[in-house]
């Protein structure tokens, strides 16, 4: 479901962002979506995983663009939605294959040398990511505004990162995030809002006492909507 939202983000970015500025984002996705279904169908997405990876340029080292986002985040300027989208991306990839290493991709690389060093190559690389920098300057510099791409890429990077047990100590983020659940609010960003805050690391450092009776009745709505048979929370 989350790649999905990823990816209408992208696409929603398009619109909005030149290409070559989303070039890495849209790599990254694409890898993303593809790994995802190697685990349950490995032999139709074999090759195509082989192409992604050598694409995207994280099969063999940690390309240039990594070192580059990586400056971006420590550096003093605020980053843009496509660079945020490239770090969701960066997350997802990183709870994917860490989870998913002895149920699924070491089994299927068994016997395949040069998927299984191009995956290592991949997880050495993930692991250069900045995520507890970039979380510290998500939450100094982002805050709900009008612009709703950067809303759900924020919500999305806040949520991986609590997937990843990077949280945000004073719970401040999180109260951010708690401003969408509104009535008024388009639904996708309000049922985004409620399903980071449902993430169990989240749920369990937030006072629920400090929402108000809307957002509380959100939360319950949208409740009521994942217990609907295809619309998972996750």
């Amino acid at each position: 479901m989350w790649t999905r939202v990823l990816r209408e983000t992208y696409v929603a970015l398009t619109a909005v962002t030149p290409a070559a500025a989303l070039r890495h984002a849209g790599l990254l996705l694409s890898l993303l979506e593809n790994l995802e279904n190697l685990q349950s169908e490995p032999a139709a997405f074999l090759e195509v995983v082989h192409r992604s990876l050598d694409e995207s340029g994280l099969g063999s080292s940690a390309p240039a663009f990594l070192s580059e986002l990586a400056a971006r985040v420590e550096g003093p300027l605020p980053l843009g939605p496509g660079e945020w989208l490239m770090l969701v991306a960066l997350g997802e990839l990183t709870e994917l294959v860490e989870s998913g290493w002895e149920p699924f991709y070491h089994p299927i690389s068994d016997g395949e040398a040069d998927l299984a060093s191009k995956l290592q190559a991949l997880r050495a690389a993930l692991r250069l990511v900045p995520l507890e920098t970039a979380l510290r300057k998500l939450a100094r510099e982002w805050r709900i505004s009008k612009d709703r791409i950067l809303n759900r890429v924020a919500i999305a990077f806040i949520r991986v990162c609590a997937m990843l047990e990077i949280l945000d100590v004073t719970g401040d983020i999180y109260r951010q995030v708690a401003i969408l659940l509104s009535f008024e609010g388009d639904f996708l960003s309000v049922w985004i809002a409620g399903a980071c805050l449902k993430v169990k690391a989240i749920a369990g450092s937030i006072d629920l006492s400090e929402l108000s009776e809307e957002q509380y009745s959100c939360m319950r709505m949208l409740d009521q909507f994942s217990s609907l048979q295809g619309i998972p929370w996750g």
